[in-house]
């Protein structure tokens, strides 16, 4: 029987792979005791921690066009804070102090799930069946990092610049004092293609997993969906969408939902209730409001395309009491400590009818996919006040899938950041950026395809990696 190296250790901690730390720490960060690695259930504790499916991703929305601030309340910002040099898409948006949270907790990850898939075979016990399963597990996590990744801070995949297009590294081993080079669009999408493959071929992996937070076939079935849609393989999407609503079709009626809940899910240990979620992450945003003390405003071009029977509009967004306003929800922590930023960042069933839908519009398909659209809109609209939507060609069908899209999916994830991109070559459903002043004047423009769209490297990271530099 194999047996683990005497010291090898539980975590690749995050300072070691983007500060100046040179070896591996024993701490884990769950509990902050120094333990070591020898049995499967240890390896399975490095999977059950939170940190996979909690990312705060509010930069992807600054850098979108799915909030607004008032002019003055830009000018309050300090004029190096990141999310205002995100939201104006300035160059630079880091400062030299910065830390960015997200690319930091992706890698994490990362380096959890490469432990997990390079290592368990060492493992003193285990059977075989179930480190299959647990690889499985672990591949659909790294899948997941590294689409996030990939999508937010590099150039949109297109078949032509794939294999030419920088990306970010690539990372498949635990060796902390590697310098990694930026791996391109294509190399990252054959990982994250070739690690759900896997995870869907194994037989030892349930559809679900034990709850919403670890996966089972269905997350790499969703995940999958997400991929091939932004590859627009519209066909594969299909098929991929197709197969995990076979296994998780439900639909919450927001009419008794809201009356419950009294707004939107966001928390993971409400996750599981909430049954809609295919695969649970959620992301909290703790700086902004205590930095600024400023609400983040709806636009009104998101705003007009909800009707006012539509009940997103409420369960997703408040409004402020002095001007009626829509704006995204800041809450309190349980506790009462302070003001948070909170999102729902799960990969859901609405989402997979979304991509079906898309899918089947782009095929000419058009009553299957307002079908689709209208099943969900049913289920969204205030109670015996809903019409079906009516599309008289594919070119309509597709308009509606995308504004249901917009409408369902918008501060889920980077999900519009993803659309703005991955639409730049459409020329009907292109979104050209723009920012306002207090009248309502453009004053910023940005095309869809710009590079500022693309989250950069902070200066800490490109001194301690000048590999990372193009």
């Amino acid at each position: 029987m194999k047996t683990l190296p005497f010291n090898f250790l539980l975590y690749v901690l995050l300072g070691c792979l983007l500060s100046s730390c040179s070896k591996f720490l024993d701490v884990n960060p769950n509990t902050g005791e120094h333990i070591s690695v020898r049995n499967f259930v240890d390896f399975e504790e490095v999977l059950n921690s939170r940190d996979f499916a909690s990312h705060n991703m509010i930069i992807a929305e600054f850098l979108s066009d799915n909030i607004y601030f008032h002019p003055d309340s830009v000018a309050r910002m300090a004029s190096d804070y990141s999310l205002r040099n995100a939201y104006l898409w300035n160059e630079p948006i880091w400062n030299n102090n910065d830390t960015d949270d997200l690319y930091r907790a992706l890698y994490r990850n990362i380096a959890q799930a490469n432990l997990v898939i390079n290592y368990l075979d060492f493992a003193l016990d285990g059977t075989a069946d179930g480190k299959r399963r647990l690889i499985a597990k672990a591949k659909i996590h790294r899948a997941y990092a590294y689409f996030i990744l990939v999508n937010l801070y590099a150039p949109q995949y297109n078949a032509a610049g794939a294999e030419s297009d920088l990306a970010v590294p690539l990372i498949t081993t635990l060796d902390a004092n590697q310098l990694p080079q930026r791996a391109t669009v294509k190399q990252l999408y054959d990982l994250i293609e070739q690690d759900l493959h896997d995870a869907m071929a194994t037989a030892e992996l349930p559809d679900k997993g034990k709850d919403v937070l670890h996966p089972g076939k269905i997350c790499a079935f969703a995940l999958s969906a997400k991929v091939q849609l932004q590859k627009g393989a519209y066909e594969q999407a299909l098929d991929y969408a197709n197969k995990a609503l076979a296994i998780k079709s439900f639909l919450i009626d927001y009419n008794p939902f809201l009356m419950e809940y009294e707004s939107y899910v966001f928390l993971l240990f409400q996750m599981e209730e909430y049954q809609e979620v295919i695969f649970g992450k959620a992301g909290q945003e703790f700086n902004f409001f205590q930095t600024t003390g400023l609400n983040i405003y709806l636009p009104k071009d998101l705003i007009s395309i909800y009707t006012e029977n539509d009940l997103r509009l409420f369960a997703h967004y408040g409004q402020n009491y002095n001007t009626w306003e829509y704006i995204y929800q800041i809450v309190a922590n349980p506790d009462g400590s302070s003001s948070v930023v909170r999102f729902n960042n799960a990969i859901t069933v609405p989402e997979m009818m979304l991509i079906a839908a898309e899918c089947h519009a782009r095929a000419g398909k058009v009553d299957e996919a307002m079908a689709l659209i209208n099943k969900l809109r049913f289920k969204r609209m205030l109670e015996d006040t809903h019409e079906d939507l009516v599309a008289e060609s594919p070119a309509e069908a597709l308009s509606y899938v995308l504004d249901e899209r917009r409408r369902e999916l918008s501060f889920k994830g980077g999900i519009r950041l993803m659309d703005i991109k991955r639409l730049a070559n459409d020329p009907l459903n292109r979104t050209v950026l723009n920012r306002y002043d207090a009248e309502g004047n453009v004053i910023k423009t940005i095309e869809p395809n710009s590079r500022r769209l693309i989250i950069p490297f902070t200066p800490r990271a490109l001194i301690f990696n000048p590999n990372l530099r193009e």
